[in-house]
């Protein structure tokens, strides 16, 4: 979903579009959102399992950094009369759901 809500987003050709592709991926981070911790808290022995779901927020939080970073990074790097800074941004987010796919293919 964080895939196809990406590249939904980054090819949009109409507001209609790009919202379709925000929703789709707003509904993947919200799944995330709940079953990540959950997943972590089942599969986690009792030792670890605060120091992992806590990891995981962290985590999380570090992820939303870069992505602030890379946004304000695609607009930096973007010439001034482009209007691509914001579909480059866009586009970098499709690549670690990519990347976990092909992972989960091979695997």
């Amino acid at each position: 979903l964080f895939l196809l809500g990406n590249v939904l987003m980054a090819g949009a050709t109409s507001f209609a579009a790009l919202m379709t592709g925000r929703a789709i991926a707003g509904f993947a981070m919200g799944l995330t959102y709940i079953l990540a911790p959950l997943y972590v808290a089942e599969v986690s022995p009792a030792k670890l399992r605060g120091l992992l779901t806590s990891m995981l927020e962290v985590l999380t939080n570090v992820g939303i950094l870069l992505g602030y970073m890379s946004g304000w990074a695609c607009d930096r790097l973007a010439p001034a009369s482009s209007s691509s800074s914001w579909r480059t941004m866009l586009g970098l987010g499709a690549l670690p759901p990519a990347a976990i796919l092909l992972g989960a293919l091979l695997v």
